[in-house]
């Protein structure tokens, strides 16, 4: 179990075998907020109202779930966790009932970029999108990842099923795929977030900052969460969050749980029943799916 917090927060760090080096921290009175390093020492760190040492029975996930659920109790909203890299998590259901998963919400900035590309791309209709997990999965993946001509066959049958004629694709591939795959579909149109570099309301933050590729990730995943239908690839944890996401949404399994088949036969892929959490995040709310 939790046994609470030391006075000493150098204690869960200093003289422990194989113990890292305790973080650095500085108070900031003028924002009244502890500075403490962040994983790979990212520059400017973390502002944070308290850094304590928490006093764990053992390294187990009930343990953590125990502290979080104390730091709850004092109105605490957000907890960084660090030094603890061996945590085995609790199940997904244990965590579900603490609404401990889809606390986890995109940042409001990444949500509004997406919702912008939405609208002015996708004129705000209806919409399919998909996951084309490509480069290492053409190699550590080769019977599971389907050729681009596949892909381009399951596109446009899934567009005619559900009565969509445009689709959003995030993908890691190089062009040759996106000109196989606009060839491919001849009922509609095919998006890609690249495909308006000079629309700076999605590719540049405010105050002319560029997007980093980790966040331009998470605009593709967050408008393919908010999409009509989607297929992910198999075996991609891009995919697997995309599904989970949408779940939180409210979105349909049946319209979520589509993987690309290596070979094209007709009768689509699916992921496993449990990816999705069977329930809609609190968190999520204002973009709970209602009609769907």
């Amino acid at each position: 179990g939790f046994y609470g917090f030391a006075n000493n927060h150098e204690l869960c760090f200093e003289n422990r075998p194989g113990s890292l080096p305790a973080p650095q921290q500085e108070w900031l009175q003028e924002v009244e907020r502890w500075k403490v390093t962040y994983s790979g020492r990212c520059e400017g760190g973390v502002l944070a109202i308290d850094h304590s040492c928490a006093a764990l029975a053992e390294s187990s996930g009930p343990d953590f779930v125990d502290l979080l659920l104390a730091a709850g109790r004092q109105s605490v909203r957000s907890v960084l966790v660090k030094a603890a890299d061996s945590i085995s998590p609790p199940g997904n259901e244990e965590l579900d009932a603490l609404s401990l998963r889809e606390a986890m919400l995109y940042a409001s900035a990444i949500r509004e970029a997406g919702e912008r590309f939405m609208v002015r791309m996708m004129g705000s209709r209806p919409f399919l999108a998909v996951h084309c997990r490509r480069t290492d999965f053409l190699h550590a993946r080769k019977k599971t990842t389907p050729g681009p001509e596949a892909i381009g066959a399951q596109l446009a049958a899934a567009l005619k099923e559900f009565s969509l004629d445009q689709v959003f694709v995030a993908t890691d591939a190089p062009d040759e795929l996106r000109d196989v795959l606009r060839s491919s579909v001849k009922q509609g149109s095919v998006h890609f977030l690249q495909d308006e570099p000079d629309l700076a309301s999605v590719y540049d933050k405010q105050g002319g900052q560029k997007w980093h590729e980790g966040e331009l990730a998470l605009i593709e995943m967050w408008i393919s969460a908010r999409a009509t239908a989607f297929i992910g690839t198999q075996e991609s944890r891009f995919t697997m969050h995309i599904q989970l996401e949408r779940s939180w949404l409210g979105k349909k399994a049946e319209l979520s749980t589509r993987e690309f088949c290596k070979d094209f036969s007709g009768s689509p892929c699916r992921s496993p029943y449990w990816r999705g959490s069977g329930r809609k995040g609190a968190h999520h709310a204002d973009y709970w799916e209602t009609s769907s």
